[in-house]
């Protein structure tokens, strides 16, 4: 999930390496001795040069614009091992320029050692990563080479160290990129900064000249609107904030007004991600001549923002219904109460459209930050909810009590946390009423120890039409108030089950209740079993004997009407 988020491992510099390093020495002689052995050595010298560079292009290390991590000297060095296998690896290696446009690496590297590189990679189109920091900022030579091969670059990424402000990068964001791709930037530490310095008389991003640039990734950093018109192929785009939460107030953040500004270019964007990037206070009112974007081409929105920011980028964003969006709400530092979890639930509940037909949904608290998901046929709308770090408003005893003993009969755990969730689902149920009135599938993704099925008994109520519910671990049978959840006055239309088997299926409280629960229910006519493709492998040949085995002494006390199957997934 993009999406995901992006997951940052920012790896430290290489060490400084040149053409003369014996450094990694070990797994050049293990490469050696590999490749050397008779019948081995004998195969790869009578590949064709075309296969045999296609074996080492494999060998590399690939640009992965989702790990976004920096390019150490790894394969550089690989290259230089393989080349002292044999004179006729060292002529396939230093004749196909695809290899060295692999290789650039930038911090730690011999001042020698990157000619060498980007003469050898001669015409073909390069992947740069790097850290713009002290070591860089004392080499005008090297600062000189990047630049002057810029026209070169297809994906960058840039990091800025903590205490610079970035000379290599102006040089860059003020020099045309014919050949850019995919670009990067991140800038480490707790800031936030709009990249509008430019050389001279540059008035745009890569000199106004990017014209096939089609992702950009800006952390910590992001560009005022009318310089987005300098990329006229711009499909993914990604603005985040990575600092410190307590310092947003300090810093300078996109403003609420620019997302109304945006190009029309836009409506070819296919992914946006924005996480914590527009000021604060976010929502600003629509006036007559601030019409939303709109987006028609997108298929994936992200977005982690407070309820006013969800609010705003609600009014001010048209998604198409078929767009896949997840939607996470953060709170502030702050006390909230139960007025906040109302307002959080109607603002994300903003970006659920209301004409859909939905299959599933699907409601998770695992781990923070739960979520609530609707699945249809072309699209996936996910709202999440981040609570591990909310102050909550303690509730008045005898309200406390009285909400317990209203809505949580059979629990005596309650928090103040619990009720605003509680509060969350409820105010999403109430909004959502008709698209959860048609929908299927529930699927519960939680265990026997959460108390969400206490918290979701008005949703599991809305959904009057549920033919079936998902189980993701089947110690939530035995949950107290499971089967009450389920009774046929808070679902009558349920007919089937879908359980996970595993080692804790012929638990004996597990057999137990799953066989009361449909002597209960007997509307219930069907439980598939799930398996896990690792289950299956483990078990060999014999797994789907074991299988039925399995299933045979789970199934021996259900009703007589009961079908009974698996699937694997």
């Amino acid at each position: 999930m993009f999406f995901n988020t992006f997951n940052w491992r920012l790896k430290p510099c290489a060490p400084n390496y040149s053409t003369n390093d014996t450094s990694g020495a070990e797994g050049g002689h293990k490469l050696k001795d590999a490749m050397a052995t008779p019948e081995l050595g004998s195969t790869a010298s009578s590949l064709p040069a075309e296969i045999l560079g296609k074996i080492f292009h494999d060998m590399l290390d690939s640009f992965d614009s989702a790990e976004k991590h920096l390019y150490s000297a790894d394969n550089a060095q690989a290259l230089l091992k393989i080349s002292r296998v044999s004179s006729y690896f060292r002529e396939v290696v230093i004749s196909d320029p695809s290899l060295w446009a692999k290789a650039p690496y930038i911090n730690g590297i011999h001042e020698d050692f990157l000619p060498i590189i980007l003469s050898r990679s001669e015409h073909c189109t390069l992947e740069l990563s790097f850290m713009e920091d002290e070591s860089l900022a004392k080499n005008p030579q090297l600062r000189s080479q990047i630049t002057s091969h810029f026209k070169r670059v297809s994906r960058l990424q840039v990091e800025l160290a903590v205490a610079y402000e970035g000379s290599v990068l102006q040089s860059l964001l003020s020099t045309s990129a014919q050949s850019l791709i995919e670009c990067t930037i991140l800038l480490l530490g707790d800031r936030n900064v709009p990249l509008e310095f430019f050389n001279g008389r540059v008035l745009g991003p890569f000199d106004n000249h990017a014209p096939i640039l089609r992702s950009l990734n800006l952390v910590n950093c992001y560009l005022p609107p009318m310089h987005y018109s300098s990329f006229p192929s711009l499909s993914d785009i990604s603005i985040q904030y990575i600092g410190d939460q307590l310092l947003q107030d300090a810093l300078p953040f996109m403003p609420a007004g620019d997302l109304f500004r945006w190009p029309a270019g836009f409506k070819y964007l296919r992914t946006l991600t924005l996480f914590n990037c527009i000021e604060r206070p976010a929502f600003v009112a629509l006036g007559a001549s601030q019409v939303p974007v709109a987006l028609p081409s997108l298929r994936c929105f992200i977005l982690e923002t407070s309820t006013e920011g969800c609010q705003h980028f609600a009014h001010a964003l048209q998604l198409p219904t078929s767009c896949s969006r997840s939607i996470t709400i953060i709170f502030p530092q702050e006390r909230q109460g139960l007025e906040d979890a109302y307002s959080a639930a109607h603002a994300a509940s903003l970006f659920i459209p209301l004409d859909v037909r939905y299959k599933q949904c699907s409601v998770g608290t695992p781990s923070d930050p739960p979520y609530f998901r609707l699945i249809a046929d072309r699209m996936v709308a996910t709202l999440r909810f981040k609570l591990s770090q909310v102050h909550l408003d303690e509730l008045p005893e005898p309200v406390h009590l009285l909400i317990r003993m209203l809505c949580f009969p059979q629990t005596s755990s309650l928090t103040a946390k619990h009720i605003f969730l509680y509060q969350i689902w409820t105010a999403i149920t109430s909004a959502l009423t008709k698209p959860l009135s048609t929908i299927p599938i529930l699927n519960l993704w939680f265990g026997k120890d959460s108390l969400a099925p206490c918290l979701l008994l008005e949703l599991i109520q809305a959904m009057s039409r549920m033919e079936e519910v998902v189980f993701r671990t089947n110690d939530l049978l035995a949950h107290p108030s499971i089967q009450a959840c389920l009774d046929r006055d808070n679902a009558p239309t349920l007919n089937k089950l879908e359980i996970p088997l595993d080692n804790e299926s012929e638990n004996l409280k597990v057999k137990a209740t799953l066989t009361e629960f449909l002597h209960h229910r007997r509307e219930v006519k069907g439980v598939t079993f799930r398996v896990r493709d690792s289950t299956l492998a483990g078990l060999g040949y014999a797994a789907p004997d074991a299988i039925r085995n399995m299933i045979r002494n789970i199934s021996e006390d259900f009703p007589n009407f009961v079908f009974v199957t698996w699937i694997r997934y």
